[in-house]
């Protein structure tokens, strides 16, 4: 009669554990699936903004507008530099189709800063920036960008740099340096750093 039990119990359990490796190939194929989908959805470009990589590659773009340099230090914060590669202005734009070999130009701009280190930590210790329409935020493993609605017209660019990162316009700010940027009078007298 014991024996009668077990096999009884043991069907009851077979029967659970194919009900568990069911389950868990109904989560892989919903994993699979999901997955399959995001990509996709990532794999599409169009109407995606884009960022230049290089001048070079935003004047093949035709986005470029215009160069920035470093006078001395673009970073004046005690104890951390960042050193400028190459500082440039383009308009935005974003992919026109899914090969990403168009694009369409948007109504503002994106300057984009290359480094020549990574950007470590960044935004977490400081930022360079102290409200939501310019700051800078990392674009890259060595590259920092910010937004502008209109073109700005004037010979240099200073931002504050604040500890830590927050936007909000109700916290003070905890200011403890500043990034400043200086454009070319024109393009036929950029040099390269």
């Amino acid at each position: 009669m014991v024996l009668l039990q077990k096999s009884v119990i043991t069907p009851d359990l077979t029967e659970i554990i194919r009900i568990l490796v069911k389950l868990n190939i109904i989560k892989s194929i919903i994993l699979l699936t999901c997955s399959l989908y995001f990509y996709g959805c990532l794999g599409d470009l169009k109407g995606h903004f884009g960022a230049s990589e290089t001048i070079e590659n935003s004047q093949r773009r035709n986005v470029f507008v215009k160069q920035y340099y470093v006078h001395e230090n673009f970073l004046y914060l005690l104890n951390y530099q960042m050193t400028v590669k190459e500082a440039w202005l383009e308009n935005r734009w974003e992919y026109a189709n899914d090969q990403g070999d168009e694009i369409v130009k948007v109504e503002c701009y994106q300057l984009i800063v290359n480094l020549q280190e990574e950007v470590l930590d960044y935004p977490f210790k400081f930022a360079i920036g102290i409200d939501g329409d310019k700051y800078f935020r990392p674009c890259a493993k060595a590259a920092i960008m910010t937004d502008f609605k209109v073109l700005p017209e004037v010979d240099s660019i200073e931002w504050f740099v604040q500890k830590k990162y927050h936007l909000s316009e109700s916290q003070p700010h905890e200011i403890i340096g500043k990034a400043i940027l200086y454009t070319y009078p024109s393009t036929e007298e950029c040099i390269m750093y």
